[in-house]
C-alpha cells in the first residue's frame, strides 16, 4: 500500500522512502527492483525526461508466500530504506 511518500522535494530538503514487498502470489517468488531518483521540475510524470534520472541501487528478494490480509495493516517481508536530500 503506497501512501505517505514525497512526491516533492525543493533545494535542501531531505526526502525518505521506504518499499516493502509482501508476497501474496500463493508460490514463492523472487521479486527484482530498481530505484531512480529523477530531477524534474514538473508533475506531469509523463513529461519527465530520463536524462535527469540517477541510478540509485537494484535488488532482487526471493519471498515465501503470506497469507492476504484484507483489514488492517499488513507487515512487509522485505523493506528497503532509502534517505536523500535535493541539492
Amino acid at each position: 500500500m503506497a501512501y505517505d511518500y514525497p512526491t516533492e522535494l525543493y533545494s535542501g530538503e531531505q526526502g525518505n522512502l521506504k518499499i516493502g514487498i509482501v508476497n501474496h502470489e500463493g508460490r514463492n517468488v523472487t521479486y527484482y527492483g530498481e530505484t531512480w531518483l529523477i530531477k524534474s521540475n514538473t508533475t506531469n510524470y509523463s513529461k519527465i525526461d530520463g536524462g535527469n534520472a540517477v541510478f540509485l541501487d537494484n535488488y532482487s528478494v526471493r519471498l515465501e508466500p503470506k497469507p492476504l490480509i484484507v483489514e488492517g495493516d499488513w507487515e512487509s517481508q522485505f523493506e528497503k530504506n532509502y534517505s536523500f536530500i535535493d541539492k
